[in-house]
């Protein structure tokens, strides 16, 4: 998928809604695309080590779908992450 194919659906710090919102886009067939992005300041584990940071915010998760698909896939990920309320 390239860039100018696809659109933004989620960035989150949490590995689990990072996979409940793959599961349910991969259960409704909608194709998608992601990545991590390490989030540990200018520079990194290298230097401040992790000892005193919040393990659950050292990445950050994006999720990608096609133009065409992204209303279908915006509105089972408000689903996911709020439990289907509305």
């Amino acid at each position: 998928m390239f860039f100018w194919q696809k659109k933004e659906v989620l960035v989150t710090f949490s590995l689990n809604d990072f996979n409940r919102v793959k599961d349910i886009l991969a259960a409704n067939q909608i194709p998608y695309d992601w990545k991590t992005v390490p989030d540990c300041g200018r520079r990194g584990r290298r230097t401040l080590g992790t000892a005193f940071m919040d393990e659950s915010v050292l990445r950050q998760y994006y999720l990608y779908v096609e133009k065409k698909e992204y209303e279908r896939a915006e509105y089972l990920v408000k689903t996911v992450l709020t439990g289907g309320k509305r």
